[in-house]
Formats: structure tokens, sequence, C-alpha cells
């Protein structure tokens, strides 16, 4: 992951002083997606941070899926990860059967080696999922206002579908909502000094079969939360406090020297 950068401007300095001393290298940023329809799971892997392009199946489903993110490790407007999905079904079943419940997972995690894009399995595949997420490092504010929204143009389709967004462990995820429709959930979430993890999953359930075409597209930001003027004053008040300690101790040394 890139080094990071934070809030509090003398933590940030001994943060990059400590990275750069123990020699960590900037780590190359891909995208993890896991589909699910509850009896099956397959992981893809797309060594690019910026893009991953899913054309496969999975249990009664044939999908296509377009994972965008936006700007790792991060611009300073914010963290943006799309996912547009369009579903289709692959087997013939009874009218009025319903499809099982499918869930796809985008996340940014550190890159695998020299893994290609595509499907993975075996040993590639515990490689792919022990991996780690990484960070946006922009924006650095204390507080992050988190969106998560969802989007389907199909009218007259039965089902529902969700997104959850998750940042820094906190899932800010839509109520579920008819398929047709489009709804949008904000909430506010705490950074950390390293940055923040974005992750989105879409959750469609109660599909007929015979489905066709269907698109469903997400969207997952994180973007800057102006904090209180009290927060403001607590932070200035606490970068003071470490200028007026750091001044101190060379004083007493220079005095000890002298």
């Amino acid at each position: 992951m890139m080094l990071r950068r934070t809030f509090w401007p003398i933590l940030t300095a001994t943060v990059l002083a400590t990275a750069l001393g123990s020699g960590l290298e900037r780590a190359e940023g891909a995208i993890r997606v896991t589909i699910s329809d509850t009896l099956n799971t397959k992981v893809f892997y797309s060594p690019s941070s910026q893009v991953a392009v899913i054309n496969s199946d999975i249990g009664d489903y044939d999908f296509v899926l377009q994972t965008t993110i936006s700007n790792f490790p991060g611009l300073t407007t914010g963290g943006r990860l799309t996912q547009t999905l369009n579903l289709s079904s692959s087997a013939p079943l009874p009218g009025g059967s319903v499809l099982p419940t499918l869930s796809v997972r985008a996340e940014i995690i550190q890159a695998v080696g020299a893994l290609g894009a595509g499907q993975v399995t075996g040993a590639d595949l515990g490689n792919v999922n022990a991996a780690p997420l990484l960070r946006f490092t922009q924006p650095d504010t204390l507080k992050l206002n988190v969106t998560s929204s969802i989007s389907s143009p199909q009218p007259n389709a039965p089902g529902t579908m969700t997104n959850g967004t998750t940042v820094n462990g906190v899932l800010v995820s839509t109520d579920p909502t008819p398929i047709g429709s489009n709804t949008t959930k904000v909430s506010e979430v705490t950074n950390t000094p390293l940055g923040y993890t974005l992750t989105s999953e879409v959750v469609v359930s109660g599909l007929n079969a015979g489905i066709s075409n269907l698109s469903i597209s997400s969207l997952s930001t994180a973007t800057a939360l102006s904090p209180e003027p009290s927060s403001l004053a607590i932070w200035g008040l606490g970068g003071l406090g470490f200028v007026l300690m750091a001044t101190r101790r060379r004083l007493l040394h220079s005095t000890a020297t002298g």
C-alpha cells in the first residue's frame, strides 16, 4: 500500500519516518471479487487496482460484472467503488421457480505476485483469499461521509437488491429495495491515521427463473466529512502540545550539553 498520510501533522512525520526507516515498499493494489449463490462460491482476481471485468456463471446464473475503483489509493475527493452487474438465468427451471440469493463482494487487496486476471483456484485461491485489504489514503480527515447506493432500471421485475458498503469494518447498508427502483444510505464513519478500507457487497434476492439481462448498479463512496469547530480546536491543541514538548526537549538537551 502507498505510504499513509494522517490528519495529525506531527504523527504523519513519525509514521512516514518509521516506514522509511524500516525499508517498507509501496504495495500494489488489486481487486478481489467473491460471488456466491448460497450453494456455490467463486473468487475472481484482477491485478489492476482500477477495474475488474468478469464474464462467467454460477449455479443458475449467467453474469457479466464490471467493478471499477476510480481513484485508488485516493484522490482528495475520496474513494469510489462501483459495481455494474448484468444477470440472466442460465438454466431452464420450472415456471415460477425462485433463484437462489446472489451476493457479489468487491474488495481492494494487496496484489498477489504475478497472478493474472480470472477465476482463482487451488493454491492461488488460498493466496488471494489471504491477501489483506488495502487502504485508501485520501481524504485523510478524522471523519468520513460514507454513501451506499443501488439502482436498477428493470421495470416490473420481482426481487430485491441491497448494497452494503463497509469502511474500516463498519457496514453502511441500504435497505432491501425492489428491482426497478433505487435507494441510498449515508452514514458517518471514523477514519484511521493509516487510511480506510472500502468494500462493496451487492445482494440480490427473490428473482424468478427466466430473467434476462437484468441490470443492477451500485455505488460506494467515502468522502471528507468536515469536523466540528470543537474537533478542530482539539486537534490544534494536540499538535501544539507535541511541538511544545519537542521544543522543551531540545532546549533541555542544549542546556545539558552546553
